[in-house]
């Protein structure tokens, strides 16, 4: 396999470690698709709880929790629904100089998760061995789940930023999903430790921000 310029690593339960996928092929793992156009970012699956190397602080986890940036058209139902988690596709186009972990956590609207499903984000995040950590999420409980991180106790040297997405990434051009990764990662990279979240260019407060209706942004509360 050619060099790769970037790697991602991908964690999904029972899978071996030590799997590598080339992007020239696709690959499917576990119920895990990674796609691209171009072979620029080897796929590594791994185990949760397992890795390649420690102590790499230019390394972030990047943890997937579903919400309106994974969603997809069903042409049969005409409805939004979850299949494969398109984060990693998302990555791979960025052409990032870091490595990424990705952890999918849960697929689901963020108007379903509960106070478990909370829990096992901020485990997730509490086993993390990457400093820097990148949740999607979906926006309409987004600042909850961050609030209840804030008040969980994670390690105090983490920076977690939260993204999501107002119109799906599958959607194309038209969506705001990638932006709102990118300057996820880049606040992720540039913030000090804190819980975070970052929307449409800005990075707030979870104690002050709120989700505008009528505009269809995130704002400041004052």
């Amino acid at each position: 396999m050619r060099r790769a310029a970037q790697a991602v690593l991908l964690l999904v339960p029972q899978v071996d470690a030590g799997l590598v996928t080339d992007l020239d092929r696709g690959g499917q793992v576990a119920g895990c698709r990674a796609t691209a156009s171009r072979a620029e970012t080897a796929v590594k699956i791994v185990a949760p709880g397992s890795g390649t190397r420690t102590g790499q602080s230019m390394r972030t986890r990047l943890i997937v929790t579903g919400g309106t940036v994974d969603k997809q058209y069903d042409a049969f139902t005409g409805q939004l629904v979850f299949g494969e988690t398109r984060v990693p596709e998302m990555v791979a186009r960025a052409r990032l100089a870091d490595e990424i972990v990705i952890e999918k956590v849960c697929m689901k609207e963020s108007s379903d998760l509960t106070a478990a499903d909370r829990d096992k984000i901020a485990a997730a995040c509490r086993a993390s061995r990457e400093r820097r950590i990148v949740i999607t999420h979906g926006t309409s409980t987004m600042v909850e789940t961050a609030k209840a991180l804030a008040g969980a106790r994670l390690p105090p040297e983490q920076v977690i930023v939260l993204t999501g997405a107002m119109i799906p990434y599958s959607f194309g051009t038209t969506s705001d999903a990638m932006f709102n990764l990118g300057t996820a990662l880049a606040y992720c990279a540039a913030l000090p430790p804190g819980i975070y979240i970052a929307m449409h260019g800005l990075a707030f407060d979870p104690g002050n921000v709120r989700k505008d209706l009528e505009l269809g942004v995130f704002t400041f509360l004052d």
